[in-house]
């Protein structure tokens, strides 16, 4: 028991570090699981076209033109946009097609 206690804390120590010395939308790809999520939400869709995907700009969580990279199975981000359901997403706010980013994908 205190060798795991001892692992946890190691642990969680590094990652406090690693947090400290790396800014949020650098270095991590935070960012794409959340542009992921967030075009689960905005779509709809269960199962969206991987390589049309689009990066939120992290100064405004808008989409940008930015392609996201992701390339993983869709259920656990659409089960996360379920839970996360945002309102703003649904009625126009940051990341809905009328924010002003025009979609290649067409209309929807």
């Amino acid at each position: 028991m205190l060798f795991a206690a001892i692992l946890l804390a190691l642990f969680v120590l590094s990652a406090a570090f690693a947090a400290q010395r790396k800014e949020v939308t650098r270095g991590f790809d935070e960012l794409a699981h959340a542009s992921y999520v967030a075009e689960m939400q905005r779509s709809g869709e269960i199962w969206p076209a991987l390589g049309a995907l689009h990066m939120l700009n992290p100064a405004t969580l808008y989409f940008s033109a930015a392609p996201n990279y992701l390339n993983h199975p869709p259920l656990y981000y659409w089960l996360l946009a379920r839970l996360g359901l945002s309102p703003s997403f649904a009625a126009g706010g940051p990341g809905s097609d009328r924010n002003g980013f025009t979609s290649s994908r067409g209309s929807r």
